[in-house]
């Protein structure tokens, strides 16, 4: 039996996010660490600040970058 990216057992946290352009993560005092991290200010759908400046660290490490791409935390 093969295995898809889709259908691998045990293997979800091996793929990536691939961050191929630009991208603002951002941190604030009234932010969740359940957030994306998108967004400055929350909209009340998981869209907004992270908490914690470890959070975004722990997503921008889980992912990859592609070559020319600009990261940033915006605190």
């Amino acid at each position: 039996m093969g295995y898809s990216a889709i259908n691998v057992p045990g293997e979800a946290e091996a793929f990536q996010k691939v961050i191929s352009g630009d991208i603002i993560y951002y941190v604030r005092r009234d932010g969740l660490d359940t957030n994306t991290g998108l967004a400055a200010s929350s909209s009340g759908s998981g869209v907004g600040p992270f908490l914690t400046v470890n959070k975004a660290i722990q997503v921008i490490n889980k992912s990859s970058i592609a070559p020319g791409a600009t990261v940033t935390i915006d605190i």
